[in-house]
C-alpha cells in the first residue's frame, strides 16, 4: 500500500513540474531558436522563402521562414529588390545562388561570331522598376570561358577627353557586347554617327544622324542648298567642293559646323539626345558556335540570367 502512494505522489510531483514548466515560455524560446537556424519551412505546402532584415548590403542574401507566401523576395542595398518564383529557379541552383538582380537583366542575342564576322551578346534590361544597375564588373561565363563588363563612355564628349565610367543600366537599355575593337567604348546618342567618319566601329556606329532643318539654310544659295541635302546622314561635307560657292560665307560657316561638335552643341540639351544602347568591345568571343551555357554572374558571383544552346 505504501508503494502505491508513493509512485501516486511522484506522478503528481511530475505533473505539477511540466505545468510550471510550460507556462514558463522555455518551448516557445527554444522553438524559435530552432527556427533561426533552419533557412526553409514549408508551411502548408508552400516551398516559398521570405526575405528578412531589410536591405541586403552587396546583395548577398539573407533567408527566413516562409509565411505562406508563393513568392521570395531579395532585397539590396538602396531599395532595389526581386520576387522570384520558386518554379522560376534554375536546375542545379538553390535560391541562395541567385542575385538580387536576377532576370532583371537578361540575355538577349548570343552569337559567337566567325571567321568574316564579329560575334555578340546582348543584354536587356526589360523589367519593371526605377532602379539603376551598375553592370560593369559582371562576368559572362561560358564553358570554356568568361570575360567582365568593362566601363564606357556615357555622354562622349566632342574634346575626346571623356573618361569611361561604370555602365548604369535602366529601363528599357540594352547592352550590345561585340567580340571585334574599337577605340572606345560609349552609349550611343543622336550625334554619334558623325564619330565613324574618323574611327573604326565594327559594327558601324548608326547614321541617324538629326535631319537639316530646312530653315537654317533658306537664306543659302540654291547651290548650297543643293549641296546640303546631297549629304547623307552623318557625312562630313568636303569643304572643298566646287558645289560650295566660295562667297556664300554663311553657306560655309554652316557647313563647317557639319560635323559631331556641331551636332553635340545643338542637340545635346535635347531630352532624347541620349540612346538606350550601349556598345562594347571586348576583342573576342568566349561563346562557343554550336552549343553552350553561358552564365551572367553579378560582381558577388551570384547568377543574373543562364542561357543553354
Amino acid at each position: 500500500m505504501g508503494e502505491k502512494i508513493g509512485v501516486i505522489i511522484f506522478i503528481v510531483i511530475l505533473l505539477c513540474v511540466a505545468v510550471y514548466v510550460a507556462g514558463s515560455g522555455i518551448f516557445e524560446k527554444l522553438g524559435g531558436v530552432l527556427s533561426n537556424l533552419v533557412p526553409h519551412v514549408s508551411n502548408t505546402g508552400s516551398s516559398s522563402v521570405q526575405l528578412g532584415g531589410g536591405t541586403i548590403a552587396g546583395g548577398s542574401p539573407v533567408w527566413t521562414s516562409g509565411t505562406g507566401s508563393s513568392t521570395a523576395t531579395n532585397t539590396v542595398s538602396g531599395g532595389a529588390s526581386t520576387t522570384i518564383n520558386p518554379n522560376d529557379i534554375p536546375a542545379g541552383y538553390t535560391i541562395a545562388q541567385l542575385s538580387p538582380f536576377f532576370h532583371k537583366i537578361r540575355f538577349g542575342s548570343l552569337y559567337a561570331g566567325s571567321t568574316y564576322s564579329y560575334g555578340t551578346i546582348s543584354l536587356s534590361y526589360s523589367t519593371n522598376g526605377t532602379t539603376t544597375i551598375d553592370v560593369t564588373g559582371w562576368q559572362i561565363k561560358s564553358n570554356r570561358s568568361g570575360e567582365y563588363i568593362p566601363t564606357a563612355v556615357n555622354l562622349y564628349d566632342p574634346s575626346g577627353l571623356t573618361a569611361p565610367t561604370d555602365i548604369l543600366m535602366q529601363k528599357g537599355q540594352i547592352l550590345n557586347i561585340y567580340s571585334d575593337t574599337s577605340p572606345f567604348n560609349l552609349r550611343l546618342n543622336k550625334c554619334i554617327g558623325y564619330m565613324q567618319n574618323a574611327n573604326h566601329f565594327n559594327p558601324a556606329l548608326p547614321s541617324n544622324c538629326p535631319y537639316v532643318n530646312q530653315s537654317d539654310i533658306s537664306s543659302f544659295t540654291g547651290v548650297c542648298q543643293q549641296y546640303i541635302y546631297s549629304l547623307s546622314s552623318c557625312s562630313l561635307p568636303n569643304m572643298n567642293s566646287i558645289s560650295i560657292p566660295q562667297n556664300d560665307y554663311a553657306c560655309r560657316a554652316y557647313l563647317e559646323n557639319l560635323n559631331y561638335g556641331g551636332c553635340f552643341a545643338k542637340h545635346v540639351n535635347d531630352s532624347d539626345f541620349l540612346s538606350n544602347e550601349w556598345r562594347v568591345w571586348t576583342g573576342s568571343s568566349v561563346i562557343d558556335r554550336i552549343h553552350d551555357t553561358v552564365l551572367l554572374l553579378d560582381r558577388n558571383g551570384l547568377l543574373v540570367d543562364l542561357r543553354k544552346y
